[in-house]
């Protein structure tokens, strides 16, 4: 019975061996490079936030307000780099509301009109998504 024992144990522990073994001779390549093209040095920084426009057509303002001047014009797909961000507070008591701003080179967008991304690459995903 401890012969049988022995060789169960001594069959268990040359299969770990041998697993151990073919493991580390398949996943240790050290020749393989990971290779990150990206021709847009900003769009993998930290700290930026890359907006996507989800409307038809949206009016880039001049000030964070709606009653301010048309700047410029985006359509649905289009990205672009948030520059800023402004919080305006309208009414007031239970019924006052804060819309969120952003801004960018060609104006100012509310929140209601794009959708905002960490990287630039998550951006152009779902840019490509709203477009099909």
């Amino acid at each position: 019975m401890i012969g049988q024992n022995r060789k169960i144990f001594m069959l268990i522990f040359f299969l770990g061996i041998l697993q151990i073994f073919s493991l580390t001779l398949t996943s240790c390549n050290k020749n393989r490079e990971i290779k990150i093209e990206n021709e847009d040095p900003l769009s993998l920084t930290p700290g930026l936030e890359w907006a996507v426009i989800k409307e038809p057509y949206a009016a880039l303002r001049e000030e964070a307000s709606y009653e301010s001047t048309v700047k410029s014009h985006a359509r649905r797909g289009e990205i672009l780099l948030i520059k800023g961000k402004k919080y305006i507070s309208s009414g007031s008591g239970k019924k006052e509301r804060i819309t969120t701003w952003y801004y960018f080179d060609e104006g100012w967008l509310d929140e209601t009109t794009l959708d905002i991304y960490d990287n630039k690459m998550k951006a152009e995903k779902e840019a490509a998504k709203i477009i099909e």
